[in-house]
């Protein structure tokens, strides 16, 4: 009521001192907020020192995030959001908040998302319950990486215009992306109430319930996707993972075949069916798709770790140890690794390399199950180590 209140109150004095002196009147001349923001810029600016949001823009002067039809799919670009400064500069250098979405669009076009982001923040000085202009700082906080402060801006456009879809379906994105998964699962519910053969939603609630644990669902979900568009590689891989998750890997290895098919260096997919063969006993089927994940471009250091795993499993023990050095390497908090280390090393005789190896695990992993039976094998072979 309040915010409301003040909209009025600001337009009656607009309208006054335009019938009193025949002018147009500066923002700072009928929104006391502004006139206070702009004589305390005028002095923190001379003193050097960062200059506080005003009102009008502390709600949604968020940290910033991306959306999925601002990045087309590519990955996000980090970079640095704009200062408050800059924003109260654009404010006011382009009093003409059509001006200023404009301005905001070309920088957008030209790939800066962070000036595009001032352009947006200043004109919702001019009008902050215009609810395109939340959308769009949504749609460019998530360009910058922030998917909290996107969901918070999508949030503030849906109160504004409850009927706006888009914005609604933008925000589940949002809140995926934040790994508020309960939050996101709702949101697409939500969608698929009032659109029931909408895809993409049935796909992103699938992939909020999967990283909740909620496999079943999340394969069913993705089973009905699947009737809709049923040549979707994408959605043959999230229900390969969700099978996989639910210890089902003959189904699994049949769906990430359907992928590989589409999309044979899917380095996801290559790395899913090794870990279904190797889960099944078939480590010579594991190995290659281990290799060939490792072939894309990026390599995914995980198949480092579950070929060595592979190759320990078939007594391999050599290149086991050259696998998990390296991923090590890629890793170095992945201390779980020294478990599998120190397997490696006991089998090729070394047994100190070995222990070293059982006494960095236990340093991290204090209370294993396998710690007395390590702590025997460390007094044993490093008999000046104190193992606890």
């Amino acid at each position: 009521l309040v915010p409301a209140l003040l909209l009025v109150l600001n337009d009656f004095r607009r309208t006054w001192h335009w019938l009193r002196k025949g002018v147009w009147p500066a923002p700072e001349e009928v929104e006391p907020a502004l006139a206070r923001s702009r004589r305390q810029e005028d002095e923190e600016l001379a003193r050097g020192e960062e200059v506080p949001l005003p009102e009008e823009i502390a709600e949604t002067g968020l940290p910033p995030a991306p959306s999925g039809r601002v990045t087309a799919g590519k990955r996000a670009r980090r970079v640095r959001p704009p200062s408050q400064t800059r924003v109260l500069a654009a404010f006011r250098r382009i009093p003409e908040v059509e001006a200023l979405i404009e301005k905001g669009n070309q920088r957008a076009a030209k790939g800066d998302p962070s000036g595009a982001l001032t352009c947006f923040l200043a004109a919702l000085l001019h009008e902050p319950r215009r609810a395109y202009l939340h959308f769009q700082v949504g749609l460019l906080r998530g360009q910058l990486g922030d998917w909290h402060g996107a969901a918070a801006s999508f949030d503030r456009a849906i109160e504004i215009d409850p009927g706006d879809t888009d914005a609604r379906e933008y925000r589940a994105w949002a809140l995926l992306r934040a790994h508020e998964y309960q939050a996101a699962a709702n949101e697409f519910s939500h969608r698929l109430e009032t659109d029931p053969a909408n895809v993409l939603a049935r796909k992103g609630r699938a992939t909020a319930l999967l990283a909740m644990g909620r496999t079943d669902e999340a394969a069913a979900d993705l089973s009905a996707a699947l009737v809709r568009s049923p040549k979707n590689a994408d959605l043959y891989y999230l229900r390969a993972n969700a099978l996989r998750a639910g210890k089902e890997h003959e189904k699994a290895v049949a769906d990430y075949d359907t992928t590989l098919a589409a999309r044979p260096d899917h380095a996801g997919a290559l790395l899913g069916r090794g870990r279904s063969f190797h889960a099944l006993g078939r480590y010579e089927e594991a190995i290659p798709d281990f290799d060939r994940a490792l072939a894309t471009t990026p390599p995914p250091a995980e198949a480092l770790l579950h070929r060595g795993r592979a190759r320990i499993a078939l007594r391999r023990h050599r290149e086991a140890l050259d696998d998990l050095t390296a991923f090590l390497a890629e890793s170095p908090d992945r201390l779980e690794v020294h478990l599998l280390l120190g397997a490696c090393r006991d089998a090729l005789g070394d047994p100190e390399g070995a222990a070293a190896d059982y006494r960095t695990y236990l340093e991290r992993f204090p209370r294993s199950k396998k710690r007395r039976i390590l702590q025997r094998y460390i007094r044993y072979h490093l008999p000046e180590s104190v193992a606890e």
